[in-house]
């Protein structure tokens, strides 16, 4: 006999009860079989709230960062994305820029695809904001990655958990929010009047409109 658990962890698989119906009534027959397979023997819910802040749309994020590491804290994903790259060991002071697309002033679920080219010239646009404050901008096969000497009083909110948000609803915390919101502002201006945004919006392909 083994002891060894396993988890399944199921984002949004616990509709908020003002949503169920609306929700339910959605679903394919196929899809609403699963759920109803899957709540049969989940057991009494005992309800957990691991953050409030930057977190509070991606629990999963949290709960598994305590798991596997053990700490008490709130997750470091950018060191962890840049190893899955293939990338070498980082310090923890790493932070990941992630492009979005913007409908009706909210960020999208989809995410501009980039190929090398638009990239790099992204890379030339957006680069000297972050040289300006003190950070490097590092890339790896077509990621953005910022990284400083010193660690930095930050916390952003994860990129799974921005879609449907305003890019200012999106949560900074931290000493040092209220600068990279500037900085961020800053982006969304360059963004706006690039070359290559006029060219897809041309196109009616979706524009890269921040990070």
């Amino acid at each position: 006999m083994s002891d060894n658990k396993a988890f399944l962890l199921i984002p949004g698989a616990r509709i908020p009860v003002n949503e169920a119906d609306r929700i339910l009534a959605s679903l394919s027959p196929e899809s609403r079989q699963a759920l109803e397979a899957i709540g049969e023997d989940a057991g009494q819910a005992v309800p957990q709230v691991f953050d409030h802040g930057c977190y509070r749309r991606a629990p999963h994020l949290v709960w598994l960062w305590k798991v596997i590491t053990r700490r008490e804290t709130l997750p470091h994903e950018a060191p962890w994305r840049w190893l899955a790259l293939g990338g070498r060991e980082q310090a923890p002071e790493l932070w990941c820029l992630t492009p979005y697309t913007l409908k009706d002033g909210r960020i999208t679920q989809t995410r501009p695809e980039l190929d090398d080219s638009t990239f790099m010239q992204l890379t030339f646009a957006i680069e000297p904001i972050f040289l300006k404050a003190g950070l490097r901008l590092q890339i790896w096969d077509c990621h953005w990655f910022l990284t400083r000497r010193e660690d930095w009083a930050l916390t952003a909110t994860p990129a799974m958990a921005l879609p449907g948000l305003t890019p200012h609803e999106a949560r900074l915390e931290g000493d040092a929010a209220l600068e990279v919101r500037q900085m961020l502002t800053e982006i969304e201006t360059i963004l706006a009047s690039h070359p290559i945004n006029a060219e897809r919006r041309a196109k009616g392909e979706p524009t890269i409109d921040g990070v």
